[in-house]
């Protein structure tokens, strides 16, 4: 609980020696002796581990076995590449052997054109078959090691986009979960799945482009460098005809951004669409709209296809004159070297040698170029990442322990509405809830009852007014609160994990004792795989009382001490909410509970300890939830 008030959500894994050397430090191991040790840092390629009988340096495969603390958390920043450039630093060592090699297999492109110029210039000439003979089994080994250390960077390459994988995208879902609720209530869908996997392809073309283009092209100031020694004016015109297929490219790529922003915009429009209709296929089928919905969709398919259409085109337009321009300056570069070969005395060896450097620093220029209208095709992508990214997360709840007092609530001139110029939900509201007290708040539809549970939960924020649950305003004092929303959804896995779940990791005991007092062991007892019964996405092999029964008896076994509950009974049957609220499962929690039904009855709240409040939306209204009663002021 400390941790996650630092931001991080640490959780024990197994890890088996070398899998450890991705794993953020410091870090904390539990050994099978359940004996602890601390993992400090790295150091020259080993783990610095402080045991009891000191600190000493370990090799990442000699570590021990055992379960190990994961504690990573959101990612640091609020930029993109500011994020993906403190995620390599982390890995420095690996990205500057990534730099290393790239450097090292630029230098046989470097001599093959010098290897050339002494070929005809020198041996050739002299007929020195020897040198002949050492050259060219240099030629061939400096091939060989230009491939072989091409092969070596790619490994890292791969190495490192694997860890950054797990660590953007896990973080960005850190990012992403720690986000006010009403920001991501007024996003669809499709905008977070975009900016999801955005994230991804800002790793992919970090890794796979930059380091493969630009690393790859560390040697074109050398190029530029011996072009000019052989000739100024040659290396001017070829430098002339980079700047023209550099504009041309820049001019493209702007249009081909204009393009894929379109193209977001629609495949973030259908894949909202998409999810409703998946989420809602009963719905659909109940209603028979199955052919209007999928007409609409295939429409917003149609034009995302059609701009991606074009898109295409232009992107195969600009490496179309790339290509063509790559292939013009050559022969410009052939015939600009053949009359300086015959002007100016330059010799062949050097004509030749020119012409490949020309030609070499050509095709590097192309590949910048494809990097370039690659980002232009991705800025839009990137832009939902960053637009994520900018927003603030919450603070994290403060921790408190388990199984905690509840607290004392106080609420003071609360105002709250969803919109800015909306209509007021809450006015001027004023109530104080003693420890332990159970409230079953009725009133009309919309007059505020589920509003207030947010508010309270945090979820929302109020727009005046002054809230304090044990003297913490409500998004700090998360950690004591569960909030039950009207609608139950559960989780893909077993009963039993989603007890877990959705109990905020209560102890296995407390669960099997509180499924007893709700009546849901009974249940439980009727399935044939038991506790290990397989939910279905969303829970739909449950009845809608059953999946309140399971979220419920989740939230009873708890150690959180304040229950927010939203029509959390709705759905279940007379008898079976008789059952439960006859176990008293509420013992030693403030219940507060919204609920539409008639309490004048033998099976409902108002007799197993809960005191009836009406809620109504009128003016300025003041009521006091203590124990005294509700009075309107």
């Amino acid at each position: 609980m400390a941790l996650e008030a630092l931001g991080h959500t640490p959780r024990w894994v197994q890890l088996i020696p070398p899998e450890t050397e991705g794993l953020r430090l410091p870090s904390l191991v539990l050994l099978p002796d359940r004996t602890f040790l601390v993992l400090r840092d790295r150091h020259r390629g080993r783990v610095r581990v402080e045991a009891p009988g000191g600190v000493f340096l370990l090799a990442a495969s000699r570590l021990p076995k055992g379960l190990y603390l994961d504690g990573l958390g959101p990612l640091p920043g609020t930029s993109l590449w500011r994020n993906l450039a403190s995620a390599i630093l982390a890995h420095r060592r690996t990205w500057t052997q990534c730099l290393a090699l790239a450097a090292l297999a630029q230098i046989p492109g470097l001599a093959f054109p010098q290897f050339t110029r002494i070929m005809v210039d020198r041996v050739f000439p002299g007929e020195a078959h020897s040198l002949f003979g050492l050259i060219v089994l240099s030629m061939a080994a400096a091939g060989a090691y230009q491939a072989g250390v091409s092969w070596i960077q790619r490994q890292f390459e791969v190495t490192l986009e694997l860890r950054l994988a797990f660590e953007m995208e896990a973080g960005f879902l850190g990012h992403l979960l720690r986000l006010p609720f009403p920001w991501l209530s007024r996003r669809t869908m499709g905008d977070l799945l975009q900016g999801f996997f955005g994230m991804g392809a800002a790793r992919q073309f970090l890794i796979r482009h930059v380091s493969g283009d630009l690393l790859s092209n560390l040697s074109l100031p050398f190029f530029v460098v011996s072009m000019a020694r052989t000739s100024a004016m040659a290396t001017l015109a070829v430098l002339g005809g980079a700047a023209i297929q550099t504009g041309a490219t820049f001019l493209l790529g702007r249009r081909l951004a204009r393009l894929e922003a379109l193209g977001v915009a629609t495949h973030v429009k259908e894949r909202s669409l998409l999810v409703e209709m998946l989420r809602g296929i009963g719905v659909i089928k109940a209603s028979g709209s199955e052919a209007m919905l999928g007409s609409r969709w295939l429409d917003l398919v149609r034009n995302r296809r059609c701009i991606e259409l074009e898109a295409g085109r232009l992107h195969l337009l600009a490496q179309t004159l790339i290509e063509a321009s790559q292939g013009l300056l050559l022969q410009a570069v052939i015939l600009g070297t053949s009359i300086l070969f015959l002007k100016e005395n330059i010799r062949l060896g050097e004509m030749l040698a020119f012409g490949m450097m020309a030609t070499s620093f050509q095709g590097g220029l192309a590949r910048i170029a494809g990097l370039f209208l690659q980002l232009a095709r991705l800025r839009p992508t990137l832009g939902k990442v960053e637009e994520i990214l900018a927003v603030a997360r919450e603070p994290a709840p403060f921790p408190v322990e388990r199984n905690a007092t509840p607290p004392f609530i106080s609420i003071r001139d609360l105002w709250f509405r969803y919109e800015p110029e909306g209509a007021w939900v809450l006015k001027a509201f004023q109530a104080e809830v003693a420890p332990g007290e159970r409230i079953l708040l009725q009133g009309p539809s919309g007059c505020g009852k589920s509003s207030l549970l947010k508010v309270l939960a945090g979820i929302q924020e109020p727009d005046r007014g002054q809230i304090r649950m044990g003297g913490l305003r409500p998004r700090e004092a998360r950690s004591q609160t569960v909030y039950l929303p009207q609608t139950t959804v559960l989780f893909s896995g077993s009963l039993l994990e989603n007890l877990s779940l959705l109990s905020g990791g209560a102890p296995r005991e407390a669960l099997l004792a509180m499924t007893e007092k709700t009546g849901l062991a009974d249940i439980i007892r009727s399935l044939p795989m038991g506790f290990e019964t397989v939910v279905a996405q969303g829970g739909h092999n449950f009845s809608g009382g059953q999946r309140q029964l399971i979220a419920l008896t989740a939230a009873l076994a708890s150690s959180r001490s304040l229950l927010l509950l939203d029509e959390a009974m709705a759905h279940m049957d007379a008898l079976g909410k008789e059952r439960l609220l006859a176990g008293d499962p509420f013992q030693g929690k403030t219940v507060l509970l919204v609920s539409h039904e008639d309490t004048e009855g033998p099976m409902v709240p108002g007799w197993y300890g809960f005191r009836r409040e009406r809620v109504q939306l009128q003016e300025p209204l003041r009521y006091d939830l203590s124990a005294e009663g509700n009075r309107e002021r």
